[in-house]
């Protein structure tokens, strides 16, 4: 495998980060300051039997490293709660017990499996090698002692030690504007259109891996995971704040970060805003800001923030999740009252005033802890286990939530 990291990240993270960081969340939902602690929650509760992810695991459920977690935090809860009864189902094949979570662990599982996708796939150093050719940055760029005519002080052999990309991001970051540059000096024929497609930046690494060269011995280099929140202030220490904007935060004349634009792995980022870099830096220019160069761990911070956008949720609309939440939608008011107004307080608890469950967090995770009673109980009344479509939980949420404000 090319990228050992992804695999070495799952399991040394223990090590790296040890098991008393920070807590993922504080109250209600927030970017994850760690979000490969939950990898401890994935393998302490048994997950990992049943699941494989970034190749190692078991084989009963499906390969979660396969699977695109491209939803915000409460949609991946809501995909746990519609694979529930296959899950319970594999547990009483297994004779084992559903493991019951706290909200603390709720919330790093899901942050955990929702940054899987931050990692990249394994590269074609074939298609690498075309893309290095076709792309022009042969002209002015080396491996393997190859190319470079214009420019053979710029050999590229030293990435190969590098085990995440983050490196090779932070360098054409910094680079950026000298790169621009000479790529207009020598007409560049992709200098105006979109440089990097999706998987561009990965196949070159992938390349660079396979024919690079390094003379000396070397070491490899490790980085730990970003931290978004350190990401999203530096955004702002940074000035980038000065012409960009939050998600769903509209300001005229300012460019919105949206999570629509920046979805994909952490080499699918860096393309991103590498092919945005020639508007980028003529805004800059002309604006008189001062370009900031950037740090390997600072880019590792904000690249992790740009990831997370589509974490957290958009706030729901309780109107929609009061029409869920009754019988003829979703039928969660054939069990459940609310304010003691219907359900059934024998067989399930009224959420509006039962203990323990002030927050988002805490209902989703009394959701899975009872998942085998609830299935039981649903089965004798004869409800259907209902499906939760995109948007549709937090929206149920945010009803339950405005009842118990009440």
């Amino acid at each position: 495998m090319i990228f050992p990291y992804r695999i070495v990240l799952l399991f040394w993270a223990l090590v790296l980060f040890g098991l008393n960081s920070t807590p993922s969340f504080a109250g209600e939902l927030k970017f994850p300051e760690n979000p490969v602690i939950g990898s401890e929650v994935f393998i302490r509760k048994g997950c990992i039997k049943c699941h494989t992810v970034l190749g190692v695991g078991g084989t009963v459920g499906p390969d979660l490293g396969n699977i695109r977690f491209d939803r915000s935090f409460m949609d991946l809860a809501g995909t746990m709660w519609n694979h529930s009864p296959a899950m319970e189902r594999k547990f009483q094949e297994k004779k084992v017990r559903r493991p019951r979570l706290t909200s603390e662990e709720m919330k790093n599982l899901i942050a955990f499996l929702y940054y899987l996708d931050y990692f990249d796939k394994p590269g074609d150093p074939d298609e690498g090698e075309k893309l290095f050719l076709e792309k022009g940055c042969s002209t002015c760029h080396s491996i393997g002692g190859k190319g470079g005519m214009v420019s053979p002080q710029l050999p590229l052999d030293r990435f190969k030690q590098y085990i995440s990309p983050i490196f090779f991001t932070t360098a054409l970051w910094n680079a950026m504007k000298n790169m621009t540059q000479a790529m207009r000096t020598h007409h560049h024929p992709n200098l105006e259109r979109p440089f990097f497609r999706e998987n561009d930046v990965i196949n070159i690494l992938s390349y660079i891996k396979t024919a690079g060269v390094i003379k000396e011995e070397y070491t490899r280099v490790y980085i730990t995971p970003g931290n978004p929140n350190s990401g999203q202030a530096l955004l702002l220490k940074k000035g980038c704040m000065q012409c960009h904007t939050s998600t769903g935060q509209k300001e005229h004349g300012k460019i919105e970060l949206r999570a629509s634009d920046l979805r994909g792995s952490l080499t699918q980022i860096a393309g991103a805003i590498w092919n945005h870099g020639q508007k980028m830096w003529a805004m800059v220019t002309k604006l008189g800001f001062p370009i900031p160069d950037l740090t390997v761990e600072e880019m590792s911070d904000i690249v992790a923030y740009l990831y997370f956008l589509q974490h957290v949720d958009e706030p729901g609309d309780p109107r929609r999740g009061k029409q869920l939440f009754q019988e003829h939608e979703k039928g969660c008011g054939k069990c459940h009252p609310i304010r003691g107004v219907g359900g059934d307080k024998e067989i399930a608890p009224d959420l509006a005033t039962e203990k323990d469950l002030d927050t988002s967090i805490d209902i989703i995770r009394a959701m899975w802890n009872h998942g085998t009673e609830m299935e039981e109980k649903m089965e004798e009344k004869g409800v259907t286990w209902p499906k939760m479509e995109k948007g549709e939980i937090i929206d149920l949420m945010e009803f339950i939530r405005s009842q118990r404000a009440e």
